[in-house]
């Protein structure tokens, strides 16, 4: 640790007060390249400031920015078209609905005719001749 310490201040004393700060300018707008490699970095607070660079991370904002606004449209649009969707098969099914009920109120009405032909008929059989259900047949059945 003490030889890192003493490398780091000769270097310092090397590049000087001017070279020390443009050093610093360069590691905050660009970042340190080794340590921003490592993903998921950029969320670590402060660390991930140094890591990244000013630079990447209002990238990154703009980035963020843009692409919200269009997964906003994106999901407007999707919904619209499931919602016109719905409406084309509501539409649909009703039509159906109107046209099965109409066939309902055709059949109850043919039933109904049926019906009432078939109890003129039975209304009108007065045949003496012809078999009729008599109890002792009922108390065969039972």
């Amino acid at each position: 640790m003490a030889t890192a310490w003493a490398w780091a201040l000769w270097i310092m004393k090397q590049l000087g007060l001017a070279g020390c700060a443009i050093g610093a300018l360069l590691i905050f707008f660009l970042g340190l390249p080794w340590i921003g490699g490592i993903p998921f970095i950029g969320h670590v607070p402060l660390i991930g400031d140094i890591a990244t660079g000013y630079v990447e991370r209002e990238r990154r904002a703009a980035v963020a920015d843009a692409t919200k606004d269009m997964v906003a449209a994106s999901r407007l649009a999707t919904t619209k078209a499931e919602l016109l969707k719905l409406q084309r098969e509501l539409a649909f099914a009703e039509s159906k609905a109107a046209a099965a009920e109409a066939q309902k109120l055709a059949a109850d009405t043919v039933y109904s005719a049926k019906i009432e032909a078939l109890e003129k008929q039975i209304n009108a059989d007065d045949d003496p001749d012809i078999s009729r259900w008599t109890e002792r047949d009922f108390d065969r059945l039972r």
